[in-house]
């Protein structure tokens, strides 16, 4: 069983991919959000070229992609140094190569497979916005507005952000009830009084910043595992082969986090223990190659904070 020791090491590791991914999520809004970005996108929309607009939000969403190598290549690094120390004597210093041809291929699967992902969302929720917009019968001003808008939410986040803005602009209560709404402005809806088009705008950004902001959370827990995992996976096959230990004598432990939040199908993983490159089994027989793994549902992948470990027997 890991020590406290070896988890809070990890917990660190993954937190600062985390941070990785998270940052970049957050920049690629703000990029979009620039004055420059902004005015190339109004234009675009001005000339009713929305694929046009669509077409430079995509080309940002690439650069998020990048956190994806820099996340592996780190923890890679890492991982080698911590496995090296489990094999005594060794003759050479053990190196994470993330130009190894089978590490470049995870390396390049998993940016590529974010990238897919994150764009088919954004488009969603980006093209949603455009037909809201049309339906209300926006000039391209306040089109540009709603497009820029989207960007960092998923198509249901945008529904739900339009759904709190006409609670809002009805006066309805019930807008006091959303966990992520600013609650600074919780006394001047308690009032009871109309509110202006200004302050429904005001109101509604900060509820959008702060979806935003959750999502990005999400993404970089999600993501931040995935990349970490198989980052730590391909270390330990690089450190079998340079060093000559046969894969076999890898041995691998399932290790959960003990809190109310643990999922019960993943409490009885607890010290589950593998050879490396053989699956894990969760409790509702779902395979897992490591925690993360983005080929077993999401039910038992999103938001998970179990960790694997290694040990040589």
């Amino acid at each position: 069983m890991a020590s406290k020791a070896e988890l809070a090491r990890l917990d660190k590791l993954l937190s600062d991919q985390e941070k990785v991914i998270r940052d970049a999520v957050i920049q690629f809004v703000a990029t979009i959000r620039s004055k420059k970005l902004v005015k190339a996108i109004t234009d675009k929309i001005k000339e009713g070229d929305i694929g046009g607009a669509i077409s430079i939000m995509d080309s940002h969403i690439e650069k998020i992609g990048n956190a994806i190598p820099q996340t592996i290549a780190n923890v890679g690094t890492a991982t080698a140094t911590e496995l090296g120390g489990l094999v005594a004597s060794l003759p050479i210093a053990v190196l994470f190569d993330p130009t190894h041809a089978r590490a470049a291929a995870l390396i390049r699967r998993a940016r590529l497979e974010f990238i897919s992902d994150f764009t088919t969302k954004q488009r969603a929720a980006t093209r949603a916005a455009m037909a809201i917009g049309y339906q209300e019968g926006l000039g391209y001003q306040a089109m540009a507005r709603r497009f820029v808008g989207s960007v960092g939410l998923t198509s249901y986040q945008l529904g739900v952000v339009e759904n709190y803005r006409n609670l809002l602009a009805s006066g309805s209560k019930e807008a006091l009830h959303r966990e992520l709404r600013d609650r600074r402005f919780d006394r001047t809806l308690e009032r009871g009084k109309p509110l202006t088009s200004e302050q429904i705008e005001r109101m509604t950004d900060r509820y959008r910043d702060n979806m935003i902001a959750s999502r990005a959370d999400t993404i970089a827990r999600t993501e931040g595992l995935a990349v970490t995992s198989i980052a730590r996976d391909e270390a330990a096959r690089q450190l079998a082969e340079q060093t000559g230990v046969s894969a076999d004598k890898v041995e691998c432990t399932w290790n959960t986090t003990r809190d109310e939040r643990r999922r019960e199908w993943h409490a009885t993983m607890q010290g589950q223990k593998r050879k490396l490159g053989q699956p894990f089994v969760d409790g509702l027989g779902n395979l897992l190659m490591y925690p993360g793994d983005q080929s077993a549902p999401a039910e038992t992948v999103i938001n998970c904070r179990c960790v694997k470990t290694y040990s040589m027997s």
